[in-house]
């Protein structure tokens, strides 16, 4: 179950989008399949998407992903989050991560955040 933030039909062709003109990295493990994932627009180093199954949180996947993707553009990340997501907050803040800007988008406010 993927958390979409507007209708599902409307994330899923958005997710579809990014895949097909992006990188995607993928986190599997062999009992339990596919734990996480992250897209990468490349040029941007920006992460349009990035999930990890709510049991594998805490577990290094999310960090691990984000290291991957930093690793592959060599250079900082970006990404946005919406501002009421405090735990994603305080998870990214808690790896070195920094806010750049607030992001206005209607009734979803976000924060964009520059990675270590």
């Amino acid at each position: 179950m993927f958390p979409w933030r507007g209708p599902e039909r409307d994330e899923v062709l958005r997710l579809r989008q990014t895949l097909s003109a992006n990188v995607a990295f993928v986190s599997v493990e062999k009992r339990a399949g596919v734990v996480g994932f992250l897209t990468l627009e490349q040029g941007k180093a920006y992460v349009p998407h990035v999930f990890v199954d709510p049991d594998w949180r805490l577990c290094g996947v999310g960090s691990g992903l984000l290291q991957v993707a930093r690793g592959f553009v060599g250079q900082p990340l970006r990404l946005d989050v919406d501002i009421q997501n405090e735990s994603a907050i305080e998870a990214y803040t808690a790896l070195g991560w920094r806010e750049q800007a607030k992001v206005g988008r209607g009734r979803h406010d976000q924060v964009r955040l520059i990675g270590p």
